[in-house]
């Protein structure tokens, strides 16, 4: 073989043998890029199999610890319910009011004034917020709580602050409003039977009264009196009983207010000079219980009986401001009024 020709032979060889280099390389190349797709491709399978996990479990807790809007067990995420009241109330000193000139006996005292049964309205609201918890919003108030009582009696006078006037017949009319607005926290215990409650209060108990005799108008004596509260209270309320629809329910809750209270009174007869006022703060506090049965309707309806008391300390009574010169002279008023309240309550709740 010639040189030309075996420089062509050399160049031949050394073309094919680069060529299968080049094929040997590309394999280990695509199988490379095949391996690093693979794990990319596993990641993502395994982060999202892992959110659509988390979104599993995300959903079980927040449907295990949803309650009802009545703080109970359920799926209801709100309540409300609107309830008719019929409260008394009981409880003030014995203060003579009105006596007799003559014998000295006492014709008409605060004990004896009846604050029978009156209607009221009763409002509440709630909304699960998850996680064994919810919020609640409730509003009730009965209004024109009072009596008028007509002592047509020789020798009948009103008597205030030690002193006696007003000309038989003496008319007295004496009324108290009650209005409350609370809202509280509930965190629900034992599959939801058992709830305990915190929350902030306000109560305004308002009381006026006016006496009329022979000679009026104007009027023997006008006085008008408001006590104002607000604080912070604590609770607990559960199911007592259940069987198919019915259910038994009950609760009790104590709060500490501050309460402002002021007194207005007049004796128009005697003139415009015959004016005073006074105020004063302190503690109030309010001890309530009640007791219902529910009945569910459907689902989503249930009707409400109930009985419902509150005790309520620490407020000033109009009657019991009549009897001590302090008041008058000093401004200060009696706070050691400890009125109950107490009645029915029928209604409906809508769970949804």
């Amino acid at each position: 073989m010639s040189w030309p020709n075996l420089l062509r032979s050399g160049i031949l060889v050394a073309v094919l043998a680069l060529l299968a280099v080049n094929v040997h390389a590309a394999v280990p190349t695509q199988e490379l890029a095949a391996v690093s797709q693979q794990p990319t491709t596993v990641k993502v399978k395994l982060a999202k199999d892992e959110m659509t996990k988390t979104k599993q479990e995300l959903a079980a807790v927040s449907k295990q610890a949803t309650t009802d809007g009545d703080g109970f067990r359920g799926n209801s995420s709100w309540s409300f319910s609107a309830e008719a009241l019929a409260l008394r109330r009981d409880g003030m000193d014995f203060v003579p009011l009105v006596v007799d000139t003559g014998s000295g006996a006492t014709l008409l005292n605060a004990n004896d004034l009846d604050l029978d049964y009156r209607r009221g309205l009763k409002f509440s609201a709630s909304r699960d917020i998850g996680f064994l918890g919810d919020l609640e919003l409730e509003y009730f108030r009965v209004n024109q709580l009072g009596t008028s009582e007509n002592i047509a009696v020789p020798n009948a006078e009103m008597t205030v602050y030690g002193a006696t006037f007003g000309t038989n017949p003496i008319g007295m009319e004496y009324n108290t409003d009650l209005k409350s607005l609370e809202a509280n926290w509930r965190y629900a215990w034992w599959d939801g039977r058992i709830k305990t409650l915190i929350g902030y209060r306000k109560m305004e108990l308002g009381e006026d009264m006016k006496v009329t005799d022979a000679a009026s108008p104007p009027r023997l004596f006008k006085g008008d009196l408001n006590n104002k509260m607000h604080g912070w209270q604590l609770g607990i309320e559960g199911i007592i009983f259940q069987r198919g629809r019915w259910e038994i329910e009950g609760g009790v809750k104590y709060g500490k207010y501050h309460n402002t209270a002021k007194f207005d009174a007049a004796f128009p007869q005697a003139g415009p000079a015959a004016i005073f006022h006074a105020q004063q703060n302190g503690t109030a506090s309010a001890r309530e219980v009640w007791l219902g049965v529910n009945y569910s309707v459907t689902d989503n309806l249930s009707v409400r009986l109930g009985y419902q008391a509150m005790r309520i300390g620490g407020v000033a009574l109009l009657p019991e401001q009549l009897d001590d010169l302090k008041v008058p002279i000093l401004g200060e008023l009696d706070m050691d009024g400890n009125p109950l309240y107490q009645g029915v309550n029928l209604g409906l709740q809508f769970n949804w």
